[in-house]
């Protein structure tokens, strides 16, 4: 199962394979960031107090930084 989850401001992805990519959304659906990660990996170059739609194989998760 993928969990996405909040750590210190930063996200943190788990129960993935490792080079999984991924795709981060503002709210008007725009693509802020594409990366390939592996599992435990964080991201922490997105900005405190946004919501991101987290599309991860073909599964969408909301979060709020």
């Amino acid at each position: 199962k993928i969990n996405v989850i909040t750590v210190r401001g930063n996200v943190m992805i788990t129960g993935i394979s490792d080079a999984q990519p991924i795709e981060i959304y503002n709210t008007q659906g725009m693509l802020i960031k594409r990366t390939i990660i592996n599992n435990g990996d964080i991201i922490s170059d997105l900005t405190r107090g946004t919501l991101y739609i987290i599309r991860i194989s073909n599964q969408s998760f909301k979060i709020i930084l």
